[in-house]
């Protein structure tokens, strides 16, 4: 682990209102720096597009466990195919010096590197991670990455790094000149159509899938304590579709020929996605002291992709195609299609999603106003339901203000945990953890459902109902 000094944002003129318009919480760490491309070309709301296709796939990962990935020839394949950005030349192995000198001849160019020295990010010096960003002048880095980790918060911004620390962020990289044209014509009802015919075509993989958190992971009833890496998995897999899921929606809302009310079932599915997200990872952070992943987790997982089966089904009937045969666009492009500068190296990889990235609440667009899985969420506190308790009330609803720096009762009472300021899984996690302590009381891992974690009154009664049951 090494000590970096954060660096300062700042802001610019051309770059800085190309990020304010960006849907940054509903795109990957590979996807949010082509959309600021898109939009910088093509205008705002452009990146949309990204989320025409909605799709189910895997590779091998930790454990047996099957891992959805994006891998960057994927991502390369989307922009191109659905926002006219091609790759026409690719440098591998640059250091800091290098690329500063060919985004002096070049102009912007999309990067790939590792977080573990990339300064601008709170986890720089943690971990190694593969991340993107735009080197727009030989001092000025464009990040359109949104998320939240136990190390802060990254956000989109512009920084501008003096020669030496930009050296120091970069000691290997892979830069790709990117060049756009035109929007290639997509028609929303041949890209639905094609949507629902791999989702079918995906079912099998679907259930092996389902089958192989279940042995991995540790999932499900009676389970043992499985697999601390696949079970990370599983929380990664949740993040990744839920972005993914939540710019599908968003594509939607702008995709002629779409009913409202079909729209409206894409963004619920989305924001159940977002739900179950922040469950599976206080499930796994739970799972990693009292054995695998709860029964719970593994259940919803499984209705939610069934549900993508069935949301693309409902689009398709809905939504009409002008071609009869629907095309599947951005096949995986193979590294050699990419012209090279030098000699390649290795293909580079794809994104890796975060097991502590799992926060993506505090954009509008993320609020999980309604609990998944169709279970009615405990009335609030405030709504006068089922009574858990005036210490247990106490407790939860002081804990939450003091995790959260909440003053106001009524605020706390009223309003879903998601829509409290400060907000976020992990501190969702710290608040559990002192109610725990305070009440001596532990939750169990089933207890820890969508439902239960809508609210203070939820949550209040769910540890009401275990300190009754343990009596």
């Amino acid at each position: 682990m090494v000590s970096l000094t954060a660096a300062l944002p700042t802001r610019d003129r051309l770059w800085s209102p190309v990020l304010d318009d960006v849907r940054a919480p509903a795109l990957d760490c590979l996807q949010a720096n082509l959309a600021v491309l898109a939009d910088r070309e093509h205008g705002a709301g452009s990146h949309l597009a990204l989320g025409a296709l909605l799709r189910f796939s895997t590779v091998d990962g930790p454990g047996g466990v099957p891992a959805v990935t994006a891998p960057v020839g994927r991502r390369l394949a989307e922009a191109r195919d659905l926002l006219g950005l091609t790759v026409t030349r690719r440098w591998d192995g640059l250091d800091g010096p290098a690329l500063r000198q060919l985004a002096a001849g070049t102009g912007p160019l999309y990067v790939v590197a590792d977080t573990y020295r990339l300064s601008w990010l709170p986890d720089a010096g943690q971990r190694h991670l593969e991340h993107s960003f735009l080197l727009v002048r030989p001092d000025t880095v464009v990040d359109a990455y949104h998320d939240d980790n136990p190390w802060g918060a990254a956000r989109p911004g512009v920084w501008r790094l003096p020669a030496a620390e930009l050296d120091a962020a970069v000691p290997a990289a892979t830069a790709l000149l990117i060049s756009p044209g035109p929007v290639p014509p997509v028609d929303p009802g041949t890209v639905i159509a094609a949507n629902a015919a791999a989702l079918a075509a995906a079912g099998p993989a679907i259930e092996s899938y389902l089958d192989s958190v279940v042995a991995g992971a540790g999932a499900g009833a009676g389970a043992g304590a499985g697999d601390r890496g696949a079970a990370e998995q599983v929380v990664l897999d949740g993040w990744l579709l839920g972005r993914s899921r939540l710019l599908h929606a968003a594509w939607l809302r702008t995709a002629a020929g779409v009913p409202a009310d079909a729209a409206d079932a894409a963004d619920e599915h989305a924001r159940a996605w977002l739900a179950l997200a922040s469950q599976t990872y206080v499930a796994m952070r739970r799972a990693q002291r009292s054995g695998g992943l709860p029964g719970a987790v593994v259940d919803e997982l499984a209705r939610l992709l069934h549900g993508d089966v069935a949301l693309a089904e409902l689009l398709a009937e809905r939504v009409p195609a002008a071609a009869p045969a629907p095309a599947v666009p951005a096949a995986a492009v193979p590294a050699a299609a990419v012209p090279a500068a030098a000699a390649p190296a290795a293909a580079t990889g794809g994104v890796t999603a975060r097991a502590d990235d799992t926060d993506d609440t505090d954009d509008a667009d993320d609020a999980a106003d309604d609990a998944a899985g169709g279970a009615p969420a405990e009335p609030a506190l405030a709504a006068g339901g089922a009574d858990p308790g005036d210490d247990v009330r106490a407790v939860v609803v002081g804990t939450i203000g003091a995790v959260l720096r909440v003053d106001a009762v009524d605020t706390i009472t009223s309003r879903p945990l998601r829509e409290l300021p400060n907000y976020s899984s992990f501190r969702l996690l710290d608040i559990i953890d002192q109610v725990e302590e305070r009440l001596g009381v532990q939750l169990d891992a089933d207890d820890l459902t969508p439902a239960t974690l809508r609210d203070a009154g939820s949550l209040a009664a769910a540890f009401a109902r275990h300190r009754r049951r343990s009596r």
